[in-house]
């Protein structure tokens, strides 16, 4: 069994008020093994010159190369880092079913396993363009699901 998956079905149980937003997580959650990344792309991306690929900014590096380039696929959820127990926050790329993982490549972790969900690129471009920002967009695109979806 996944640790990224028993870590969200225990704070799941912790809290009434986000049940389902963590049962919706669970869902639409896909893993990998932290072993199943692309090396040559994540060095690609670091070296192309770009952006300047930084520690602790995942979220911004990770959207803002999957609006340039629309065969990575934006994800976020969590990471599991080797010799720290607990699941990590994190936003990552995903391009022929490997992760593409700058920051980490960059930090030079070793990570055990990823798991997130697809936000869409559209949903990445119409809140960046909107807010002007690069933040945490996995309760955003939940949200604008739940509306979606009430909206029938």
């Amino acid at each position: 069994m996944s640790f990224i998956v028993e870590y969200i079905k225990a704070i799941s149980s912790l809290t009434e008020q986000y049940r389902e937003y963590y049962n919706w997580i669970l869902q639409n959650l896909k893993l990998w093994d932290g072993s199943n990344r692309d090396e040559d792309k994540e060095k690609e991306l670091i070296n192309n010159g770009f952006i300047k690929v930084e520690l602790r900014q995942c979220y911004y590096q990770s959207q803002i190369f999957s609006l340039i380039y629309d065969d990575y696929e934006y994800y976020e959820g969590w990471y599991i880092v080797k010799d720290f127990a607990v699941p990590i926050e994190h936003a990552f790329l995903v391009h022929n079913d490997k992760v593409v993982d700058v920051t980490a490549r960059r930090a030079g972790l070793d990570v055990l396993e990823y798991g997130g969900v697809h936000i869409p690129r559209k949903f990445v471009l119409d809140y960046v363009i909107k807010h002007k920002e690069c933040v945490d967009l996995l309760p955003r695109y939940y949200l604008s699901k739940k509306d979606a979806s009430s909206n029938c």
